[in-house]
């Protein structure tokens, strides 16, 4: 194994491959899942939070200042 050490500007691996056949596919539909879910489990537990402007409030407030 080569323990070469990377300058900045090298590329690190190839990236021809499509995206759809490497594990971004698998990371875009495992985060669907995982939205569908919660939102389904949500749905069932506590529907009232769609309903509640404060609690969307807050969420989106939450969410927009993560990122």
């Amino acid at each position: 194994m080569d323990k070469r050490t990377m300058v900045p500007g090298e590329c690190a691996g190839t990236y021809d491959a499509d995206w759809r056949k490497t594990f971004d596919m698998v990371f875009l539909v495992g985060w669907v899942f995982g939205i569908v879910a919660l939102t389904l489990v949500t749905s069932r537990l506590q529907p009232d939070f769609y309903t509640d402007y404060r609690f969307m409030a807050f969420a989106a407030l939450k969410f927009a200042s993560w990122s």
